[in-house]
């Protein structure tokens, strides 16, 4: 399998979140079209925000002294973090499709999910949308089946870093210097490329 380069640097936007237990921010592929779009934001799938925190809780924060002194990341540790992004790519499209899986299975479109997740969210959205009593206990059922793929997500995401040589700390660590170091941005598109 070829990971694009358009993804890969999706992926890389993901995983800082993903990695840090909550899924939910997992952005849609393909949304970076170069290193230096990379910034950690709180893009979430509504699909998912239901049962974690969001992105801005969860996330670690990077720290003045990460930003200051880049970090030396060898060409081997890039091969490992692209490789795992691979990887992590093919688990990320797996959740994606079980979860509309289960929002469908639970007799709601993705669409209706979505409105009843913005209502629970925001108290002024409830005096607009109304729900059925059928619909909330499907969407609880949905809600947690989706909380079940999410642990699983996240643990092969951990699992696929692991494999690939490197501690799960260290490739959040990567992955955040992708976000602030040009010279290692450049270095990993490049070893994307070759």
């Amino acid at each position: 399998m070829t990971l694009s380069r358009p993804i890969a640097l999706a992926l890389c936007l993901c995983l800082a979140t993903l990695t840090a237990g909550s899924i939910a921010a997992m952005p849609q592929p393909a949304l970076a079209q170069s290193a230096s779009d990379l910034e950690v934001s709180p893009a979430v799938d509504d699909e998912a925000t239901t049962t974690t925190e969001s992105a801005d809780e969860s996330a670690p924060e990077a720290s003045s002294e990460s930003e200051a002194d880049p970090i030396e990341v060898s060409d081997a540790e890039l091969d490992q973090v692209i490789s795992a992004l691979q990887r992590v790519q093919l688990i990320q499209i797996a959740y994606e499709e079980q979860v509309l899986s289960v929002v469908e299975a639970e007799g709601l479109t993705p669409n209706r999910f979505d409105e009843i997740v913005a209502m629970l969210r925001s108290p002024e959205n409830s005096e607009t949308t109304t729900v059925t009593d059928d619909e909330f206990d499907s969407f609880e059922r949905a809600v947690d089946q989706i909380s079940v793929l999410q642990d699983d997500a996240r643990d092969q995401v951990q699992q696929a870093i692991e494999d690939e040589g490197l501690e799960v700390d260290r490739f959040e660590d990567i992955i955040a210097a992708l976000n602030n170091d040009t010279s290692l941005q450049q270095r990993f598109e490049q070893r994307l490329g070759s």
